[in-house]
């Protein structure tokens, strides 16, 4: 988001907890000027329904602000903070859910296909157990055990063992 921004671009970064506790703190970040012309960004962590009444203003307001992100973590349908962005017309909510495993095993399956690979049922089970967590890790992990297994053509629990994950120094 704020390399979108260019590299002039100044950015305010402040928590949830700030903001609570001066609830000023935020209106003044929103309506602030730049000296050197344009609008910043101002980034609030952990946002949630408390921080939706510090800024129930600033989605009313007409006169242009600086750009404002809310980062919050799983909202429910009824939160104020979410029914407030959703409802707002100068505001726009962007959702962004975690991969479940399967879904992380898909990209991974790909990624090996692309390699000419293919593995056992019970080497894609470990390597769920081991990197399914998050994506990057697991295809860099998935990297990794391509380039020791190229050539070959199938992976075998023992591949997986040698090449995947943290084995408490084994």
């Amino acid at each position: 988001v704020v390399a979108g921004f260019g590299r002039d671009c100044i950015v305010k970064r402040m928590s949830a907890a700030s903001v609570k506790d001066d609830t000023a703190l935020l209106d003044e970040a929103f309506r602030s000027l730049s000296l050197l012309g344009g609008r910043e960004l101002v980034i609030v962590s952990d946002a949630d329904d408390a921080v939706a009444k510090t800024v129930a203003g600033l989605f009313k307001e007409t006169m242009p602000g600086n750009f404002l992100l809310l980062i919050a973590g799983q909202l429910s349908k009824t939160s104020l903070l979410r029914k407030s962005v959703e409802d707002s017309a100068k505001f726009f909510a962007l959702p962004v859910y975690e991969l479940r495993a399967n879904e992380v095993m898909q990209y991974v399956e790909v990624l090996l296909r692309g390699w000419k690979l293919s593995w056992s049922a019970e080497a894609a089970e470990l390597f769920q157990s081991l990197c399914a967590e998050d994506l990057g890790m697991a295809l860099r992990e998935a990297d990794k055990l391509a380039l020791f297994c190229f050539g070959q053509g199938d992976i075998s629990v023992a591949d997986v063992e040698a090449a995947c994950g943290d084995h408490g120094g084994t």
